[in-house]
C-alpha cells in the first residue's frame, strides 16, 4: 500500500521533468531566433538612440521632427521591452513562470501598435495636406507636437485589452510517450470561454486599429492619383517645350543659311528659289512624320517620367540639384520648386513603403496567430527552418521593423544625413556645398 502511495507523487515529478525536457528541447531548435531578436534589439538600442537624439534636439523645427522623434520612442521601447521579453519567453515558452510578464508583453505589443499606426496615419494625413491641397491649412509644428502626445495618450488606454485577457494557457501534449501539461503565453484560462473577452479585444483593440490602417490606405491612394496626373501633366508639358525649341532652331539654322546664301550666291536667285521650295515640300512630309512619331510616343514619355519619378525616391537627386544650382545660367527660384517637390515626392514614397511593410507585417502576424495553438501542440514534431520562420514572423516581425524603421527613414533624410556627418566628421569650416532643405 506504501508503494502504491508514492506512485501518483513519482509520476508528477517525472512529469514536471518531462516538461523542462520538452522546453529545454524548444529552446534549441528556436536558438537562432533569440539571435536574430537579440541582434536587432541591439542595433535598434543605438539606432533608435540616435534617431531620438538628432529628431529631438538637432534636427529643424517641423512637424516631421516631432512625428520621427514619437517613432523613435516606439522602436526604442521595442528594443528595450518587447524583444528582451520575447527572447525571455522562448527561454520558457512551454514552462512560464508568471502571468504578470505574459500580460505586460502583451500589453506592451498592443501600445506598439496602436500608437505606431496612430503616427503613420498623421504623416499620411501631413502628406495629403502637402501634396494634395498645397494652398490650404497644413499640419504646423505645435500642432503635430500635440496631435503625437494625444495619440500616445490613447493608445495607452486602448492598449488594455490584450494586458487584461492574456496570461497562463494549458493544455496537455506528449513528449516521449508521456502526457504532459505545458503553460504557454496566450489568452489567460479563466477568459479562455468567455465570449466577453473576445469582443472586449476587437471593440477597443481591433476596430480602432482597423478604422486607422483602412483610413491611410484610402488617403495614400488619393496622393497616388494626385502624383500619376502631375506626371502626366508634366511629361506633356515637357514634349510640348522639347518640339517647341526643335522646331525653333531649325528655323534659326535655316534664317542662318539663307542669309549666308544671300550674301555669297546673290548671282543664282533663280536656283536658290526653286531648291526652297522643293526644301519646303520635303519639310512639310518630314514636319507631318514628325508629329505623328511624336504623337505615338506620347504614352512612352508619360511612363518614362513617371518611372524617373519614383526612381528619384531610390536614388537621392539632392546631388545632382546642387549641381544644377551652381551653374550660372540657372534660377534659384526654379531650382528651389524643383528640389522641394522631388524631395516631397521621395519622402512620401519612402513612407508609404514603410507604412506598408507595417501593414503586411500585421497581417501576418494575426494569420500566424491563428495557427499557433496548433504549432504549439506540435512544436518538436516541426522542421526546424518551418518553426524558426514561425516565431519570427509571429512573434517578432513587426517588433523588428518597428525597431529598424525610423533608421531606415533617417538615413534616407538628407538632413538627418548632414547632421551624423558634421557629428562623426570633422569639418574644417568648409560649407561648402551644403543644401539648407525646407520641410516638404
Amino acid at each position: 500500500m506504501e508503494g502504491m502511495e508514492l506512485s501518483p507523487i513519482n509520476t508528477t515529478l517525472d512529469t514536471s521533468v518531462y516538461v523542462k525536457e520538452y522546453n529545454a528541447e524548444f529552446n534549441k531548435k528556436v536558438l537562432p531566433v533569440s539571435i536574430v531578436f537579440g541582434l536587432t534589439a541591439s542595433v535598434g538600442l543605438i539606432a533608435n538612440a540616435l534617431v531620438i537624439y538628432i529628431y529631438g534636439f538637432r534636427y529643424k523645427r517641423c512637424n516631421f521632427k516631432y512625428f520621427l522623434f514619437t517613432l523613435g520612442l516606439i522602436g526604442l521601447l521595442q528594443c528595450t521591452i518587447m524583444l528582451p521579453t520575447q527572447i525571455g519567453e522562448m527561454h520558457f515558452w512551454f514552462n512560464f513562470p508568471t502571468s504578470w510578464l505574459c500580460r505586460t508583453s502583451a500589453y506592451v505589443f498592443g501600445y506598439t501598435i496602436i500608437h505606431c499606426y496612430s503616427i503613420l496615419f498623421l504623416i499620411a494625413l501631413d502628406r495629403f495636406r502637402k501634396v494634395c491641397r498645397p494652398y490650404d491649412w497644413q499640419i504646423q509644428a505645435n500642432t503635430a507636437r500635440n496631435l503625437s502626445i494625444i495619440t500616445s495618450i490613447a493608445s495607452f488606454i486602448l492598449a488594455t485589452p490584450p494586458g487584461v485577457v492574456s496570461g497562463h494557457h494549458s493544455f496537455q501534449t506528449s513528449y516521449k510517450d508521456v502526457n504532459i501539461t505545458v503553460t504557454v503565453c496566450a489568452t489567460d484560462d479563466i477568459h479562455k470561454n468567455r465570449e466577453w473577452a473576445v469582443y472586449f479585444l476587437l471593440l477597443l483593440g481591433g476596430l480602432p486599429v482597423s478604422v486607422i490602417i483602412l483610413v491611410t490606405c484610402t488617403i495614400y491612394a488619393l496622393i497616388l492619383m494626385r502624383f500619376y496626373r502631375q506626371g502626366s501633366r508634366t511629361a506633356q508639358s515637357s514634349l510640348n517645350n522639347s518640339s517647341l525649341a526643335r522646331s525653333s532652331s531649325d528655323e534659326l539654322s535655316k534664317v542662318k543659311t539663307d542669309d549666308q546664301n544671300n550674301i555669297t550666291d546673290t548671282d543664282n536667285k533663280e536656283i536658290v528659289s526653286k531648291q526652297m521650295e522643293q526644301t519646303l515640300t520635303e519639310a512639310k512630309i518630314v514636319s507631318f512624320e514628325t508629329t505623328t512619331s511624336v504623337q505615338n510616343g506620347d504614352n512612352n514619355s508619360s511612363m518614362n517620367s513617371r518611372f524617373k519619378n519614383i526612381m528619384c525616391v531610390v536614388f537621392p537627386v539632392s546631388r545632382q540639384l546642387n549641381i544644377r544650382a551652381n551653374r550660372p545660367g540657372n534660377l534659384h527660384k526654379t531650382s528651389s520648386k524643383l528640389a522641394v517637390r522631388e524631395k516631397l515626392l521621395r519622402k512620401t514614397f519612402i513612407v508609404l513603403i514603410i507604412t506598408i511593410t507595417c501593414i503586411i507585417a500585421l497581417i501576418i502576424t494575426f494569420c500566424l496567430h491563428m495557427v499557433a495553438e496548433s504549432i504549439n501542440y506540435h512544436a518538436l514534431e516541426v522542421h526546424g527552418v518551418i518553426l524558426n520562420a514561425f516565431v519570427i514572423f509571429h512573434r517578432g516581425s513587426f517588433s523588428i521593423i518597428c525597431a529598424l524603421f525610423p533608421i531606415i527613414y533617417g538615413v534616407r533624410d538628407n538632413s538627418f544625413r548632414n547632421i551624423v556627418r558634421r557629428m562623426f566628421v570633422k569639418d574644417k569650416g568648409s560649407n561648402q556645398g551644403q543644401v539648407i532643405e525646407t520641410c516638404a
